[in-house]
């Protein structure tokens, strides 16, 4: 996947170069792709006790993650209104807790490894 401009964010940053895999390894899970879905998931996964690698073909971030505004929201591409028509007012009130529960873990997750460029802002509370 080639992108024609880099997001801005992205020159700030410092590339880390990771070697490439040279031998068998074992592990638990291995998570294809080191943008912001894949290491959620591949922490998730580490906190619960599993061993995980994580595979890139290029960079950290280096795809869809790479080229966004770097903003995250718990704004869908569905509307809340058409999921609650669609599946009720309970599913969704769980999406949306489960969209605020992601934004909380990624900014603790961020605290936890790194000093975050950016700052929280909620306008929904």
């Amino acid at each position: 996947m080639t992108f024609p401009t880099p997001a801005t964010w992205q020159a700030q940053v410092k590339q880390t170069r990771f070697a490439r895999l040279g031998e068998d390894i074992e592990t638990d899970v291995v998570v294809i792709g080191a943008g912001l879905t894949g290491l959620v998931t591949a922490a998730r996964l580490v906190r619960s006790g599993n061993s995980v690698v994580v595979m890139e073909r290029s960079r950290v971030g280096s795809g869809t993650s790479g080229y966004t505004t770097a903003h995250v929201t718990a704004l869908l591409d569905s509307s809340y209104h058409a999921i609650q028509s669609k599946f009720g007012k309970d599913a969704a009130k769980l999406v949306a807790r489960a969209m605020t529960e992601a934004i909380d873990e990624l900014e603790q997750l961020a605290q936890s490894c790194c000093k975050p460029r950016s700052r929280r802002t909620d306008l929904m509370s």
